[in-house]
This record gives C-alpha cells, sequence and structure tokens, in this order.
C-alpha cells in the first residue's frame, strides 16, 4: 500500500515519496518531509509505535488510513492533534491472514483522494471486472490464476516489471515470503539486464519468468523475453490505458497470481497457518528508542527553529531554549493578542462558525478573570462573526479585534463589521499580478488595504510569494508580502499587528512588554514575525530564527490549535498579572 501510494504521489504530484517500513521511521532521524501511514485494523503495533514517534519529531504533514472508524491509531490522532486519521469502514473490507480486500480499498481511495487534490475528473471504471477487461490485455483472473499455477509448480518465480507495476511487485513478493507459496525474486526490466539474469543460468530447470508490461514499454519487454533461453516457461501480462489504473488493476492481477501459487504449493494464502515462533516475533513489537519527554521538547523546539541538531552548538541553543522558557514563565502578563487563522482556527474549520469548544471555554475563562485580549486577523467580517458566536456576549466589549492585518482595529462588541471597498479592477498592481504566470490561476481577493492571493497546494508558497515580489519590482511599488496559514497578503495600508498591540495597550492601561503574543507564523515571511518578534511571542507553528524571540514552546508533537490550548490552559491568576506555568518536561496531554 506504502510503495502504490508513494507511486501515486510522483505520478499525481510530480514529486518524489518512497515506501519506509515503521522501523525505518521509528530508528531514523528526523526530517523535513510529510509521512502517510496504512494500517487496514489502526492495531497494527508497529505502525502504531512509527506513527508517535513521528508525531514526536513532527514530520509535516502527518496521516494515517484506517479502514475502521475507531482504533489505537484514531488515539494516536487525539493525542497529536496536527496529525489527519482519515478512516473509511466498510463490511467488504475484511481480509483473511493476507490483505486482499482492505488493499484494493485503500489502493481506490488513494487514488480518488489524489485525483480530488488535482481536480481530476476522470470517472474510475464502475467495477473490477470493468477494470480488468479495459486495462489487461486479453487476460480474466481465472486465466492469470491458472497460468500461475502452472508456471509456479516446483520453480522459482523471476519477476520482471515496468514502473507502473512497481507496487504490484512488492505485494508479490510479500504474499510469496509471508504464505509461504514460493520463491520469488524481483526486478524491473533493465535491472534484470545488469547481473539479476544470472541466477537463470544457473537454475534454467527451476525458474519460470513472470513479466508484467505497462508503460508503454511492450518493445522493450519483447526484446528482453527474446533474448532469454527458450526452455524457460514465461507468463507475459500486458497493461494498457492510463498509468495510474495500470497500478491498480496490477494489484489485482497479482492477487490471482498469488492465488494461482498458492493452488500449486497448496497453500491457501489467506490461512497459511502461523507457527508459534510467528507469534512471538509479533509480539516482541517494536522498540521506541528511549527519549525523555524534556529531551523530546528540546528537539522539538530547536526544529522549530530550524536548527540543524546534527551541526548545532546543542549547549549553547539549550541554554537559549531554557531562557525562553524562564522568561516567559516568570513574567507578569497583563494582556494577550493572538492570531487568528493557524492559531485560534485552521483549515480543518473553514466550513464551521465558531471556535473550537476548547478553544472558547479558554477564551472565555480569561476574559472572565480580567485578562484583556485582541485578535489579530487577515480577515474581514468573518472574523467578527466567528468571534461573537463562541465568546459570551458580555464578554465582547474586552475583545479587540484587528482586521485585514490591524488595518481596521474596533472592538468585538461593534458588529458593524468591517466591509472594506474593493480595489480597483485595473488598479496597475492588480494588473501587474495577473500577468505573472502562477498567480493568474490563482484566486485573487483585493480591497483599498491588502491582496490576498490563495492557491490550491501550500507547495505553491515559493512560487506565488516570487511572482509577487517580481510584479512589486517591476511595478516600482515597496510593500510588504507576508504568509499566513491559507493565502499570500500583500500589505498595501501600511498596516501592522503591532497596531493592534498598542491599542490594547491603550484601552486597558498596560505597558507592552506585559503582554503576551501568540500566532503561528514567526519565520521572517510570516504574517505574524512583528508580533512576535519579543521574548513574549510564542508560536504554535514556525518559530523565528533568533534565539530570543519567536520560540514554538508546546511539547512535542503539540502544534496548531492544539498548541494554542495548551498555551492558554496554563495561564493563571495572580494577585496583579497572570503567569504561564510552562515546564521543559510538559507532556500536553490534557488537550
Amino acid at each position: 500500500m506504502a510503495s502504490f501510494a508513494a507511486q501515486m504521489h510522483e505520478l499525481m504530484e510530480g514529486e518524489t515519496a518512497k515506501a519506509v517500513t515503521p522501523l525505518e521511521i521509528i530508528s531514523g532521524p528526523t526530517t523535513n518531509a510529510g509521512i502517510a501511514c496504512f494500517s487496514a485494523s489502526g492495531r497494527n503495533r508497529d505502525i502504531g509505535v512509527a506513527f508517535k514517534a513521528a508525531a514526536q519529531r513532527e514530520f509535516l504533514p502527518l496521516s494515517a488510513l484506517v479502514l475502521k472508524d475507531e482504533s489505537p491509531l484514531h488515539a494516536l490522532g487525539r493525542r497529536f492533534q496536527y496529525a489527519d486519521i482519515v478512516d473509511f469502514q466498510s463490511e467488504s473490507f475484511k481480509d483473511g491472514f493476507l490483505a486482499v480486500a482492505s488493499l484494493v480499498a485503500s489502493s481506490v481511495l488513494i487514488l480518488r483522494a489524489y485525483q480530488a487534490s488535482g481536480f481530476d475528473s476522470e470517472e474510475l471504471p464502475s467495477s473490477l471486472e470493468e477494470l480488468m477487461h479495459q486495462i489487461i490485455c486479453g487476460w480474466s483472473a481465472e486465466d492469470i490464476a491458472s497460468q500461475a499455477k502452472d508456471l509456479c509448480l516446483n520453480r522459482t518465480v523471476s519477476l520482471l516489471f515496468t514502473n507502473s507495476l512497481r507496487a504490484t511487485s512488492v505485494d508479490l513478493e510479500s504474499r510469496f515470503v509471508e504464505a509461504g507459496l514460493g520463491n520469488l525474486h524481483a526486478a524491473d526490466l533493465r535491472n534484470f539486464g545488469h547481473g539479476r539474469h544470472f541466477w537463470m543460468h544457473k537454475h534454467k530447470a527451476s525458474t519460470g519468468i513472470v513479466c508484467l508490461v505497462g508503460d508503454g514499454m511492450e518493445q522493450l519487454a519483447t526484446k528482453t523475453l527474446e533474448a532469454l533461453p527458450r526452455e524457460i516457461p514465461r507468463l507475459r501480462i500486458d497493461f494498457r490505458g492510463p498509468r495510474h489504473l495500470q497500478a491498480i488493476a496490477g494489484i489485482v492481477a497479482g492477487l490471482h497470481l498469488s492465488l494461482g501459487a498458492g493452488e500449486a504449493s497448496k497453500i491457501d494464502p489467506a490461512k497459511p497457518g502461523v507457527p508459534e515462533f510467528g507469534r512471538r516475533l509479533y509480539r516482541i513489537g517494536p522498540m521506541l528508542p528511549a527519549e525523555s519527554q524534556k529531551e523530546l521538547n528540546l528537539n522539538a523546539a530547536l526544529a522549530r527553529k530550524g536548527v540543524n541538531l546534527s551541526g548545532a552548538d546543542k549547549e549553547t541553543w539549550f541554554e537559549h531554549y531554557s531562557s525562553a522558557i524562564n522568561f516567559v514563565r516568570d513574567a507578569s502578563i497583563q494582556g494577550l493578542v493572538m492570531d487568528y487563522d493557524g492559531t485560534l482556527s485552521d483549515d480543518r474549520d473553514r466550513f464551521k462558525v465558531g471556535l473550537r469548544p476548547k478553544v472558547a471555554e479558554e477564551l472565555n475563562r480569561l476574559l472572565e478573570g480580567g485578562l484583556p485580549i485582541g485578535i489579530a486577523t487577515g480577515r474581514g467580517p468573518s472574523a467578527g462573526v466567528s468571534l461573537r458566536s463562541s465568546i459570551k456576549r458580555e464578554l465582547w466589549g474586552r475583545v479587540l479585534v484587528g482586521y485585514y492585518n490591524g488595518a481596521v482595529i474596533s472592538s468585538l462588541s461593534d458588529d458593524r463589521d468591517p466591509l472594506l471597498d474593493e480595489l480597483d479592477a485595473v488598479d496597475p498592481m492588480l494588473e501587474e499580478l495577473r500577468k505573472g504566470t502562477f498567480l493568474s490561476s490563482c484566486e485573487i481577493r483585493a480591497n483599498t488595504k491588502q491582496i490576498s492571493i490563495k492557491f490550491r497546494r501550500r507547495r505553491d508558497v515559493s512560487r506565488a510569494v516570487s511572482e509577487i515580489r517580481e510584479a512589486l519590482r517591476l511595478g516600482g511599488l515597496d510593500k510588504q508580502v507576508v504568509i499566513s496559514s491559507h493565502s499570500v497578503d500583500v500589505l498595501i495600508g501600511g498596516q501592522s499587528k503591532l497596531k493592534l498591540v498598542e491599542e490594547l495597550c491603550n484601552y486597558a492601561k498596560i505597558d507592552s512588554g506585559a503582554v503576551l503574543r501568540i500566532g503561528d507564523r514567526a519565520d521572517p515571511v510570516g504574517n505574524d514575525f512583528q508580533l512576535l518578534d519579543h521574548p513574549l511571542g510564542l508560536s504554535v507553528d514556525r518559530a523565528s530564527e533568533d534565539p530570543k524571540t519567536g520560540w514554538a514552546l508546546a511539547p512535542a508533537g503539540i502544534r496548531g490549535v492544539q498548541a494554542t490550548v495548551f498555551y492558554l490552559e496554563r495561564l493563571a491568576k495572580l494577585e496583579e498579572a497572570w503567569a504561564m506555568a510552562i515546564k521543559p518536561s510538559d507532556r500536553g496531554l490534557t488537550n
């Protein structure tokens, strides 16, 4: 399944991906990569430990596909809420000893997800039978099983394949070994030509060839098979059509190849029997390297800073980290200014009005305790509507909202939410932006204070920023460009979220040095950079590179809105101010 998903990612997204085992994640170094985990039941112990290790090291994004509506993986997802657990349950997905229905189902779900992500409206075949008829040339499922039975009888199988059938090769090797169906070694058609063929020279009489041909490689397959000794029996299956459908059809064909091999070896692949020592091996389970929570938190905090742990002066950075925690813990906090998107709310909440219950509960608690709060957002009226639906009416007057990244500041009690005039469609700045090769395909919203550019994939942010800056340069315009969790904004009104800090201090008659600031983008291009460039500036996601400001101090694996709740829960009122009870060994399990 992991091999199939990696193949779909490369095919549909054009990015490198690879399949790895749980042990590779458990014992591997922290890396800048996303991880998708697959477990039909969600109970696989190795997958569970790998998921936990990946969460604690904060691989981004992190997800799991489970074919159950509740499992141990779901519990881990609730513990590390920045990760996504996607479940899809059906009575049709039940398996025997080896994954069959769950493998096909997961493959189809993954393919559909990539099609949706790429706005691909192509209809998939309505059934597996239609798929096989459309993609596999001249073969029925029964024919494949029958031919495989004859070829595999008392023979080692040399499996040759092209790239679209790579996941099938992985699956067949696994089935042959896990069910004891026979010996199988696999190579793609060209790797086979570089020495892998020597086995046949020594074992002609006991070898059979299965050749799976896709990717338009019929001529290569023909020439390769013609070059091999004629006395070696062979089974060739050709696949036509789109490569993503070849990949799924290959998995289905592989299941029938396994069925034939099982008949040849008189072993039922669904019930091969498990020896007692096999059960003992399974029960050993994975062993996550021992790390204290304190060490996990330190490593996570430094990684969020972009510190290369292998080459960094870790002792010096540890001192900076300790100083940051001590400063926040010892501070007398008199006010709070927070970002909205990515901090109080995230993409999962985009179709909802209101904040998550735990976020709303904490904000109301702080306001009832008398803590003045400012909320800065790149949004307009929608933010005010959402906040009023979550904060008690009698507390609205204690909240200031900085709309459009601080361009318009008003009390939450003022329900005349600002809706700025649209920027003239023929404004030179807008016209220059729309000339961009990439920007011309983006959603651009513009008012008299800011221009917001939204795009489909997060990975496109650097391309968007590059074209925006080039457009501004060509137009002779000096405007600030900032990145938020959902858009890139061009600030044309000279606004800043620091203006909200100033207004809150004037309103509450407090010192700006006593204002806690929480956001999600403390990096230099982030829309919270100025806000969090302060020793009391805390990030829930991207930290700044400055050793004295913009730290993300939530425990390892706690990010985004969950990290916001972590910070808020630890704010307690003292006599004249508030304090944050934060420690290097915090686990963050209460939220």
